[in-house]
């Protein structure tokens, strides 16, 4: 089972524009207790600002949202989101993989991730506590979707020829398929398998066909 990413986002996000001023949008970020939020114009998602946006570009070393609002710096608060949002924001589409936002989050340090269509629409956002609960699936869960979905659906194989045992997300596949490409078809599958966090193979192949002559 590959769990998309549609099916974990929250759909009904806080979002601003890029208009709106910025002493309003650290309220809102504080009174939502959120770290982020998208920015929108008619529609498109056109950046993101932070929380580090604020004490990066407005506050000193060590200054927080709330400091800023409440202290000594409240009155340096002023312009508009468009001035300091992030113009470039990381996204991904709605039908890619919670294992694919996964790997862009960790590569790039971040906590969420704005959910766009291809138009670039918002559609939602999705964060490191949606793809918590995706990756912390039981072992017997994924090793019947392996079976299920891998061996059964995608190769169209005997399940009993192909052996799947999971630990702690540790996937071991053992036994016998047609062809090299199967054997490497289902490997790939499983890793891409929620909850996964590595895969073993000692899987054979009958016939390897890539290294017949071309006819």
């Amino acid at each position: 089972m590959r769990v998309r990413v549609r099916e974990v986002m929250t759909s009904d996000v806080i979002t601003i524009s890029s208009s709106t001023p910025l002493k309003e949008a650290a309220v809102t970020m504080t009174d939502r207790r959120v770290s982020g939020l998208p920015v929108v114009d008619e529609g498109r998602l056109v950046g993101i600002i932070t929380e580090s946006d604020f004490v990066s570009r407005l506050a000193g070393e060590g200054d927080g949202l709330m400091a800023m609002l409440f202290g000594r710096r409240a009155a340096e608060i002023s312009g508009a989101v468009g001035d300091i949002m992030s113009t470039e924001p990381r996204t991904i589409g709605p039908d890619e993989t919670v294992t694919a936002a996964a790997r862009k989050m960790s590569e790039l340090g971040i906590k969420r991730l704005p959910v766009v269509d291809g138009s670039g629409t918002l559609v939602g956002i999705v964060s490191r506590a949606d793809l918590m609960a995706v990756f912390a699936r039981p072992d017997h869960q994924i090793a019947s979707d392996i079976i299920n979905d891998g061996v059964t659906r995608l190769l169209g194989a005997d399940p009993g020829s192909v052996t799947v045992e999971v630990r702690d997300g540790v996937v071991t596949l053992d036994g016998r398929v047609d062809l090299v490409t199967e054997k490497r078809m289902l490997e790939e599958f499983a890793r891409r398998v929620a909850g996964v966090v590595a895969v073993n193979s000692s899987l054979a192949a009958t016939y390897d066909e890539t290294r017949l002559p071309p006819t």
